[in-house]
């Protein structure tokens, strides 16, 4: 699935997506969150990948 159409499918601009899966995130509203996981079918822990500063 491409970013735009994960985009249109849970009501977002394209560009919140792409910048949610840059290198450059330090925040993300939980709702938005829970929305792509909710339509790709997968838990947070699968979306996120959490790493030491």
């Amino acid at each position: 699935m491409s970013q735009r159409e994960l985009a249109r499918l849970i009501n977002v601009r394209p560009n919140t997506i792409s910048h949610l899966c840059s290198d450059k995130v330090n925040s993300a509203y939980f709702d938005t969150l829970e929305q792509i996981c909710k339509t790709l079918n997968i838990s947070l822990n699968e979306l996120l990948v959490l790493e030491d500063d």
